[in-house]
């Protein structure tokens, strides 16, 4: 099963407002799937987008 997390999920992941968290995933380019008015984040997406910062940083 494919792991998903929601917006509110990532915020607190990342100690932000998830308005910040979505700025984040924008500047990031990770992808974003869109449900009707909901956003879900592939946890192995935001994974990959996190290592990739640790190495640039």
């Amino acid at each position: 099963m494919t792991d998903f997390l929601t917006l509110q999920e990532v915020a607190e992941m990342l100690q932000v407002t998830k308005r910040t968290a979505h700025k984040y995933l924008q500047q990031w380019k990770v992808p974003l799937v869109r449900h009707d008015r909901f956003i879900r984040i592939l946890r192995s997406d935001l994974d990959k987008a996190l290592n990739h910062k640790k190495h640039i940083s």
